[in-house]
């Protein structure tokens, strides 16, 4: 039986709007992907199953102590890529421990600008909500993908193509050119 390493500590955040750095070391939340679900009655009972081509709304929280101008970019009330760069750690059965890199990649437009609390001799925190509209997230080459581009954003429910990629396949070997020696 392979024991799984276990996940440690947040070793660092970074948080990009637009490929505009917004923040370092801030709190993230990423969204939660949840489908619909319809009610199916069978013989003595009902039951609830999920449609997975229809996802719930999603949304995302970006936290950051102070205001800036890379901050106020991010509240652009208009669509825009959100990357959230995440490193934990993680240990092995061993002991030993290596950091693992989690990126994701959301379509978001703010859903809700911040008041900002301003009190004297304390830092402000602030925070930002985000509808997401497509998301990909991608786990130490593994990656998870909801509401692909390529999928029509209706209006009032979001459309899903949830989709697993396997951990990414090793490079084949070139082949020598016909001049090269072997």
């Amino acid at each position: 039986m392979k024991v799984q390493d276990i996940k440690g500590a947040i070793l660092a955040t970074s948080v990009y709007s637009n490929s505009k750095q917004v923040g370092v070391n801030v709190s993230v939340t990423l969204p939660e992907v949840a489908p619909e679900t319809t009610e199916v009655t069978a013989a003595g009972g009902t039951l609830e199953l999920p449609v997975l081509t229809k996802l719930q709304a999603m949304e995302s929280t970006v936290t950051k102590q102070g205001v800036d101008r890379a901050w106020l970019q991010a509240l652009t009330p208009e669509p825009q890529d959100l990357i959230a760069n995440i490193v934990q750690q993680s240990v092995a059965p061993d002991g030993s421990s290596t950091p693992e890199h989690i990126k994701a990649y959301m379509r978001v437009v703010p859903k809700t600008l911040p008041g900002i609390e301003a009190t004297f001799g304390e830092a402000s925190e602030n925070e930002i909500t985000f509808s997401v509209l497509s998301y990909r997230l991608t786990v130490n080459g593994s990656t998870y993908s909801a509401n692909s581009p390529d999928i029509a954003y209706d209006g009032s429910r979001h459309r899903v193509t949830l989709t697993k990629a396997s951990d990414p396949a090793p490079t084949p070997n070139p082949e020598p050119e016909q001049n090269q020696a072997i």
